[in-house]
């Protein structure tokens, strides 16, 4: 954590969530870990997955910091934080 936080302090990001490397470092200290969710970053490319709003994204690739997802229903390509808490989604065959 001293690390990621001593690199934010010299350099801090214009947004809340623009600096990935010291989230991630937070997060893994969390006792409070919501079961069931995984990062977006964790996901193999390709993969499925639901937003707390019952969405259904398919991951894409990496852009620099954020990922690129296509939205199944309609065919949108959103950019998602490599942060964002998701849940794996399983289609149906």
């Amino acid at each position: 954590i001293t690390r990621a936080l001593q690199a934010y302090i010299r350099n801090p990001a214009a947004t809340a969530n623009g600096e990935t490397e010291l989230l991630l470092a937070l997060r893994a200290h969390n006792v409070n870990l919501r079961a069931g969710l995984v990062l977006v970053d964790e996901l193999e490319e390709g993969a499925f997955f639901e937003t707390e709003n019952g969405r259904i994204f398919q991951k894409l690739n990496k852009r620099r910091k954020r990922i690129a997802c296509l939205e199944v229903k309609s065919g949108l390509t959103y950019s998602f934080s490599a942060i964002a808490e998701v849940r794996r989604y399983e289609r149906p065959s």
